[in-house]
């Protein structure tokens, strides 16, 4: 009887559930007066950074809606822009990365800027050493020009002398008459 028991109060509990009426919310939602904000996408990024980093821009157009982490992207646009230290804008993409979670896209972008940075590092480099090689060159061609013009002024001056010691009402001989 025990069993039988908690096979119908099983059944009719069970049975219950599925016979009660579900409760849905249907609350009205209506629009929202404001947005929750977003991650900006990858064309507001490059934007951004283009607007902002443009210093002969004299209208910056209007500003975009907020979106997350816009605050530490414009001050890293801002920091990243007004150094011309490639170890400073390389410092400043680790620091942004690190800063906080990025979608996939930011992360794109923050790998491009840094590669670029490093392409225009080794340019900066490159140039450095190949103006060295040039100024040093140039203080050799210096030397060189200088130590010409005091052989052409000792020749000069050879030549000067010699003109002096010959006569001048004696004939010239060529070298193999010469005593």
């Amino acid at each position: 009887m025990k069993p039988l028991f908690l096979i119908v109060t099983l059944v009719i509990s069970l049975s219950g559930c599925q016979l009660s009426p579900t409760q849905q919310n249907t609350h009205f939602v209506g629009p929202r007066k404001t947005l929750e904000p977003e991650y900006a996408s990858l064309a507001l990024l490059l934007q951004r950074y283009l607007t902002l980093c443009q210093k002969n821009q004299l209208v910056e157009q209007q500003k975009p809606d907020p979106y997350i982490g816009q605050a530490a992207i414009e001050t890293f646009i801002h920091s990243y822009c007004n150094t011309v230290s490639t170890t400073r804008q390389l410092q400043a993409i680790a620091k942004i990365k690190q800063s906080q979670h990025w979608p996939q896209h930011y992360h794109l972008w923050f790998d491009t800027l840094k590669q670029q940075t490093q392409v225009l590092r080794g340019q900066k480099i490159r140039l450095h050493r190949s103006n060295a090689k040039l100024s040093q060159i140039q203080t050799q061609l210096t030397q060189t020009n200088q130590a010409l013009l005091t052989l052409k002024q000792e020749l000069a001056d050879i030549e000067q002398q010699r003109l002096q010691d010959i006569p001048l009402n004696a004939p010239l001989q060529t070298p193999s008459e010469q005593p």
